[in-house]
């Protein structure tokens, strides 16, 4: 596995959860090909990271990101498929407003997955294909402290 020296490098440094971005599909893949391949790499991932007791998080990015994972929907549909008890959800607000989700029904789609929740704006290098993304007035904080609470209790 190529990956298995990040996880041990990223282990030595401290690290509880490791990023897992999906990527795209190669040029002669369709997406269910890509799908079942990122599905083999990500089980294969979670299951070297088990031993060190890590967690791997997929986040679902726009479209310039991924073609696999857009959605918080898609997210949960890979979990699910996957079954490993060290696999999560790093929430990104700019990626799911981007994407056309509403937030507080995404973090409630991912539920007890949701492993860091990144909140960030949309930064002037990638203004040209988020314009026409409005970002909220407000953010539903209460929404994400009762999720961040719940990790507690």
């Amino acid at each position: 596995m190529r990956n298995k020296p990040f996880i041990e490098t990223a282990v030595r440094l401290g690290a509880t959860t490791i990023l897992a971005e999906p990527g795209h599909t190669l040029n002669d893949q369709n997406l269910d090909d890509g799908w079942s391949r990122l599905a083999e790499s990500l089980f294969s991932i979670c299951d070297f990271a088990a031993h060190y007791d890590v967690l791997i998080a997929i986040t679902p990015g726009n479209e310039y990101k991924t073609d696999l994972i857009n959605t918080s929907i898609q997210a949960m549909d890979m979990i699910d498929e996957l079954d490993c008890d060290n696999l999560g959800v790093i929430f990104d607000i700019g990626h799911t407003l981007t994407m056309g989700e509403e937030i507080t029904s995404s973090i409630n789609t991912i539920g007890d997955q949701l492993c860091k929740i990144r909140i960030s704006g949309f930064e002037k290098k990638h203004q040209d294909y988020r314009t026409q993304v409005q970002m909220p007035t407000s953010i539903p904080m209460s929404t994400i402290i009762k999720v961040e609470l719940s990790a507690y209790s």
